[in-house]
């Protein structure tokens, strides 16, 4: 395990490499989720949100993280600290795996530092399409390298290997209510359009952001924060 860093630093930690296979074997250690990547800051696995899948489908895997209490993991631009996580896949003749679909961040602010992330549990979901020409009976292999930055007061890099395998069945079959729980979670914080018109003008050192439309009011607006989607 890599030793940690003060928490102004940001980390260029990057050794994503992965492996999506199709074999056609008899299968075995079925399961909608991983093997897991445990440490005292976090678990971490690989999950999918069926149990088994179809030729052809199209559905959701993602990155399973559920982390111990005062601990955050972090959103696609992770702010003045940390990285985001990185898992990156190959995939066999008819088969794609998405970039992640970022949930909208939390904002964390430790003295002048300020990073966007979340804590508790979070999925970092992903489109997989299943290869046409699977088999029923088959198996769909996902092996995965992925790293990840755990912070606190400090930060910590992690880092793991994960295997799924997915039975190929001529009808899908959703996951268990837990896993599709984690994925509902993570869709319910996915950002949506705005009803109403924006604009932002930028100072020497401030920007200002103004925003228009029926309807805006007080009542109608609980809290406004400033997410930027690019870090720098």
């Amino acid at each position: 395990m890599p030793g940690s860093f003060p928490i102004a630093a940001r980390s260029s930690w990057r050794t994503p490499i992965a492996a999506l296979l199709l074999v056609l074997t008899p299968a075995l250690g079925l399961a909608t989720e991983s093997n897991v990547q445990q440490s005292p800051r976090a678990t971490v696995s690989l999950v999918s949100e069926y149990a088994a899948v179809s030729p052809g489908q199209e559905l959701r895997i993602g990155l399973r993280q559920r982390l111990a209490p005062h601990w955050h993991t972090y959103w696609k631009n992770p702010g003045d600290s940390g990285s985001p996580p990185n898992i990156t896949f190959k995939a066999p003749h008819g088969a794609t795996v998405g970039a992640i679909a970022w949930p909208g961040p939390d904002r964390f602010i430790i003295g002048p530092v300020a990073s966007y992330g979340y804590e508790n549990e979070i999925v970092f979901p992903m489109a997989l399409t299943v290869p046409r020409d699977a088999r029923p009976g088959s198996q769909l292999v996902l092996e995965a390298d992925a790293d990840w930055v755990v912070c606190e007061k400090e930060c910590i890099p992690e880092e793991g290997k994960f295997r799924l395998a997915l039975p190929v069945e001529a009808s899908a079959r959703p996951a268990d209510a837990g896993i599709l729980a984690a994925f509902k979670s993570a869709d319910a914080r996915q950002p949506q359009p705005s009803p109403w018109r924006a604009s932002a003008s930028a100072g020497e050192s401030t920007l200002q952001l103004a925003v228009e439309g029926e309807g805006i009011s007080p009542a109608s607006v609980r809290s406004a924060l400033y997410f930027p989607d690019s870090w720098g």
